[in-house]
């Protein structure tokens, strides 16, 4: 069956034709195992692919080659000592320098060239790790990490099937520690089935973030792994990046109890570094069940681990043809997305899916308001089947995947086909659901929520997400069950489109309210401006006159500091007219002291006479001889008169000088 991929209309990636692609694919052969591989990686915009039939490592800039349209430039890492087994999955570290190259029958560790030039070759030195375990006791490889908590990030992690996990450290070859899981060996003969066909045997693992302790560095921190058993058992290691041998405790106790230890086909483990982690667990019947890894409250051992198991989901491994089904059985592969916390991927035979947790948000809110309950789980996951590869009828039949790589720089996964070709399955944004989004915008808005939700609940509830974006069948599958694939899409497009106009009714409708009130906004707006307008010029106007105002006082200030300043200054300059007045304000001042000795001695004279004249009187009044003819006192009399005339003009005279006086501020 032809590709049919639901965002063939968005021309934005042409990738798929670029060389490296277009090579592999002409060289691919059919694939008998099969088996998923890890063929591709991808990290710091440059795509590697794996070359088996030549053991070369291609590369390109996935960047430079969307920008300029360029789709033959390559670099080609060819191996110095090419691995001595087959590779099967490409590991990447962190930084971008190392990649470990995996089979079940070897590790392998190329040194990445710091600097890259187009269309080169480029020789690059490549060690083998465990040769001896390896090669000479033929063990085989369950699974391989590197550390997170390397300071060179140059150790790797490997579980092999003699139940051992090894860390190595790749540029010296040496192993840091091992630590074997448990006291029994495994079968080493190839044709006796061994216990993984029982699940009595370690699967897979992951890290779990340390926790540091203040001021400690993280080289010295423990490093906790949780290795997950075929059985569903899960054992709780702590690791360091010294040689200390590791401890073992376990297996881990998971609540609610299950009868069947939560499936007894386990495959494979990832660890979301929220708080507290989140531990995602798959099972080869297409099961995963989501786990918090909490602290034991019991009083015994108050250190001990435990999960909780807070959901569980069903995944498709194909789509589904007929009635009669019989049980798909089939191993799943988990990666989490390095960009968002609350996404991983699941990547199994029948294809891949991408499962959003909004529980991570709760987990947010929890540690951010230190909650002491933790919070329910009531949003189930979202799950998007982005390629389906699988129909599930009468028998299972798949194609399985040769790589898979999340592409930040595209916001996508590369998912590279059993027939060479590379699809870009394009990951839908869940806002609303995002740790990261979350992070940014939770101090903005409280109340997480509105019409993006509605939107992923209509598209949800419509069963978009459950039917997968690109279908890549293989090419055996019988006529009757290609024409009731063919009826169901048709139909799923059906439902699609209902679910659209939905949707597109919805947000006509908001649309429509929030035209309403933008309209009403505006007018408010409209309104609002007029009124600043009027009050800017009332503004302007009553500041021009609290100008005029301030430079009027000023002005007084300054005369009112000059004239102050004449007037307590030491040496006044005065003018012609001032020196004149001065001095005749100084005569008069010389008279008034003159006229007013001349009144005061005038009125002693005045008083001494009137005491002689009482005298006087009453001497003759007493005296009987005593006579004053008329002629005598007629001449007294008016000399007496004459005298006071005098004395009453002097007086006048005197008042008039003071009224002067008192009218031009002389005297007070």
């Amino acid at each position: 069956m032809p590709l049919v991929d639901v965002n063939d209309s968005v021309p934005d990636f042409n990738f798929s034709q670029h060389k490296i692609i277009r090579d592999f694919a002409s060289t691919r052969g059919e694939d008998p195992t099969k088996k998923c591989l890890g063929l591709i990686a991808y990290g710091q915009e440059i795509f590697y692919i794996w070359e088996s039939c030549k053991n070369e490592l291609h590369t390109a800039n996935v960047k430079q080659s969307l920008r300029d349209d360029v789709w033959d430039e390559e670099t080609v890492l060819r191996l110095r000592m090419p691995p001595l087994f087959t590779v099967e999955r490409l590991l990447l570290n962190s930084s971008c320098s190392l990649m470990a190259l995996t089979g079940p029958e070897g590790v392998a560790v190329l040194h990445l060239p710091e600097s890259w030039e187009k269309n080169k070759i480029i020789h690059v030195p490549c060690v083998s790790l465990g040769e001896r375990v390896f090669q000479g006791e033929r063990h085989l490889l369950r699974c391989a990490k590197w550390n997170p908590g390397s300071p060179s990030d140059s150790h790797l992690v490997t579980l092999t099937s003699d139940e051992c996990l090894r860390c190595y450290n790749v540029l010296d070859k040496s192993v840091l520690w091992s630590c074997h899981l448990s006291k029994h060996s495994v079968i080493s003969h190839l044709n006796i089935p061994s216990r993984i066909m029982l699940g009595d045997t370690p699967v897979n693992f992951d890290f779990v973030s340390p926790t540091l302790q203040p001021d400690e560095p993280l080289e010295t921190a423990e490093w906790p792994i949780l290795v997950l058993w075929g059985n569903g058992n899960i054992f709780y290691v702590v690791s360091t990046m010294t040689s200390k041998k590791p401890t073992i405790t376990g297996p881990l106790l998971m609540s609610p109890a299950s009868d069947d230890n939560y499936g007894s086909d386990a495959s494979s483990l990832i660890v979301i570094r929220s708080s507290p982690p989140l531990v995602i667990l798959s099972t080869c019947s297409g099961t995963i069940y989501h786990s918090l890894l909490l602290t034991s409250e019991e009083a015994d051992n108050p250190d001990e681990k435990c999960l909780c198991v807070v959901e569980a989901i069903e995944l498709d491994l194909g789509i589904t043809v007929g009635d009669d089904i019989d049980m798909v059985s089939c191993p799943i592969s988990l990666m989490g997305d390095p960009t968002e916390l609350s996404r991983y991927f699941c990547i199994h035979a029948g294809g891949v899916h991408s499962i959003t947790i909004p529980f991570t948000s709760k987990l947010y809110d929890f540690v951010e308001f230190n909650s002491t309950e933790l919070p329910s789980c009531e949003t189930n996951s979202i799950v998007d089947y982005l390629v389906c590869t699988a129909v599930s009828s009468s028998s299972y039949e798949c194609s399985p995947l040769l790589g898979f790589a999340f592409v930040d720089l595209m916001m996508s996964m590369f998912v590279l086909l059993s027939s060479g070709k590379l699809v870009n399955a394009r990951l839908l944004p869940k806002a609303m659901h995002s740790l990261q989004t979350l992070l940014t915008e939770r101090t903005q808005n409280e109340e997480v929520g509105g019409i993006e939700l509605m939107v992923e609940n209509m598209l949800q509830d419509g069963g978009i997400s459950n039917q997968p974006s690109t279908i890549d069948l293989p090419t055996n599958i019988s006529a009757q069950n290609m024409l009731e694939i063919v009826l169901r899409t048709s139909q799923h497009f059906f439902n699609v489109k209902k679910t659209h106009e939905k949707v597109a009714f919805l947000l006509e409708t908001r649309c429509a309210t929030i035209e309403t009130a933008t309209k009403e906004q505006i007018a408010e707006i409209h309104r609002l401006r007029q009124k600043r307008s009027a009050l800017k010029s009332n503004a302007e106007t009553i500041a021009e006159k609290y100008e005029e105002m301030d430079e009027l006082t000023t002005s007084i200030s300054t005369r009112l500091q000059a004239a102050m300043n004449r007037l307590y200054s030491d040496g006044p300059e005065l003018s012609q007219k001032e020196r004149n007045a001065l001095e005749s304000l100084h005569s008069f001042q010389k008279k008034i002291e003159r006229y007013d000795q001349d009144l005061k001695r005038l009125r002693l004279t005045q008083e001494y006479q009137l005491a002689e004249i009482k005298d006087a009187v009453a001497a003759l009044t007493n005296t009987a001889g005593f006579y004053i003819g008329d002629a005598k006192g007629k001449a007294l009399r008016k000399e007496l008169s004459d005298f006071t005339k005098e004395v009453l003009s002097l007086k006048q005279q005197v008042e008039d000088v003071k009224e002067v006086l008192l009218n031009e501020g002389l005297i007070k």
